[in-house]
């Protein structure tokens, strides 16, 4: 099958931004500019993913008008001011997660879009992946009663690091939490009822939660996420035979165990 070709943009030259950009390459989707505060890292970017022009900032970079679509990938409390920039720009967007910090900013980016007319979507790879949605047609026809999944890790608890920086919308929940949240969401929809116990850090933001979702008829979902320990890391859903399914590292996963 052909793939349509985009000129792609890229906004941040962090870890996360290489990841999407081994994935261009390997499509040979052409990576017409990359962008960082500091021209230096862009060049170096620029060099080793094959991009054509490398700038050192983000406002140079969308007055470009050979990209045609940016992939946001800086620090989620960044989004919603640069989702609005790319916006007002007329760039269509694929957005790294976490989209916005809350619902209102989505609410907002989603009605300038609208109004805009340019595509903006959350780069939620887990929804993409063969084995998940593989796993999504087999339980179509099934009555699932539970789900549980689980992502944890021991993070850096420093009141600066990246996890705890409120201001970079630190904290479990953002970070690792849709995770487990996403795939929910893909098997359940969205749920009836919503609890959650939370673990603050001392600069206010969750270190870990535990939540359960429920549904209609006693379905529930069964959500943790934690900066404190490693988890499972798996979901797991038992169906209404109470057979089950075990997807490992589901987030990023590459085969489904029964």
């Amino acid at each position: 099958m052909e793939i349509k070709k985009y000129n792609f943009g890229i906004l941040g030259c962090g870890h996360i931004a290489q990841a999407f950009c081994i994935a261009l390459n390997g499509l040979q989707m052409p990576i017409k500019a990359v962008a960082s505060r500091e021209l230096e890292k862009a060049e170096l970017f620029k060099k080793e993913y094959r991009a054509e022009k490398a700038y050192g900032s983000y406002l140079e970079m969308l007055e470009d008008k050979n990209v045609e679509i940016v992939y946001i990938a800086t620090p989620h409390g960044l989004h919603y001011e640069h989702l609005k920039l790319c916006i007002a720009h007329h760039k269509n967007i694929i957005c790294e997660k976490a989209f916005t910090l809350n619902e209102k900013q989505a609410k907002e980016i989603l009605d300038l879009a609208k109004k805009e007319k340019v595509l903006v979507m959350e780069a939620m790879w887990t929804r993409f992946l063969p084995a998940i949605k593989y796993l999504k047609d087999f339980c179509q026809n099934k009555i699932i009663k539970s789900v549980s999944a689980s992502f944890g890790f021991l993070g850096s608890l420093e009141a600066e690091s990246r996890l705890l920086n409120k201001r970079l919308g630190g904290g479990a929940i953002l970070d690792i939490g849709i995770y487990p949240i996403t795939i929910a969401n893909i098997l359940l929809g969205k749920p009836q009822q919503i609890l959650c116990k939370a673990k603050l850090s001392q600069t206010g933001v969750d270190i870990e939660d535990k939540i359960d979702f429920l549904y209609g008829n006693n379905i529930k979902a069964h959500i943790c996420c934690s900066f404190l320990r490693t988890l499972s890391n798996k979901t797991t859903i038992t169906f209404s035979d109470n057979k089950k399914i075990i997807i490992p590292l589901f987030w990023k996963a590459n085969k489904v165990g029964k």
